[in-house]
């Protein structure tokens, strides 16, 4: 299941110290799960996922190949606004990588060059995405409305009034692990998401 989280809030409301506190909030990390990475572009979202090794062509001389070995990425994005600024840069494939990610779709290049070639099996990973906004820097983000890049987003405030004047205790690493991936046939694959009959008629209606 793929997110992508817009914290929107003023300046100086703890947008950027998140991911840092549920790092430390929760510390077990399933096998196969990395980050956060900083994401700068589409292809270095998909690279993210793989790990460079060295094999032996048909002539017994060494090439360099990529092999998938995360199947869970998390990404941050500190300034909502570069991905804007990103975005509308030519030949950038950031937001186009953006929407293939979030449906689970592959967002790899399949270059000619085995050296270039990032490519992500339909359905076998998640990502997500935290971005922090500022709300008068979230124009250029609903300029994309058409391509469908914002209604990707879940959007949600920082700015909280109901902040006790004593900060509560913390309560240090809360002890609970992510349930582990299926591996079938030595390999780890994503768990089906099943949805109840109720859920799935609603969807359906909509």
């Amino acid at each position: 299941l793929s997110i992508i989280v817009a914290l929107v809030g003023n300046t100086s409301t703890g947008k950027s110290i998140n991911d840092r506190v549920a790092a430390e909030l929760l510390p077990n990390m399933p096998p196969g799960v990395a980050g956060p990475f900083a994401i700068g572009s589409g292809q270095g979202a998909a690279e993210a996922y793989h790990e460079r090794y060295t094999a032996k062509d048909d002539n017994g001389r060494s090439i360099q190949k990529q092999r998938q070995v995360h199947y869970g990425v998390l990404f941050t994005l500190d300034e909502g606004r570069v991905l804007t600024e990103l975005g509308s840069r030519s030949g950038s494939t950031i937001v186009p990588t953006l929407c293939t990610m979030w449906t689970g779709g592959d967002p790899g290049r399949m270059n000619a060059s085995a050296d270039n070639r990032r490519t992500l099996p339909v359905g076998g990973y998640t990502f997500g995405l935290v971005s922090l906004w500022q709300p008068t820097r979230m124009a250029g983000l609903f300029d994309d409305t058409d391509g469908g890049l914002p209604g990707r987003f879940l959007f949600l405030g920082v700015n909280d009034p109901d902040v006790p004047d004593v900060a509560p205790a913390w309560p240090g690493p809360i002890d609970w692990t992510p349930p582990a991936w299926i591996a079938h046939e030595g390999v780890t694959r994503p768990t089906p998401l099943e949805y109840p009959a109720d859920v799935a008629a609603e969807v359906d209606a909509r």
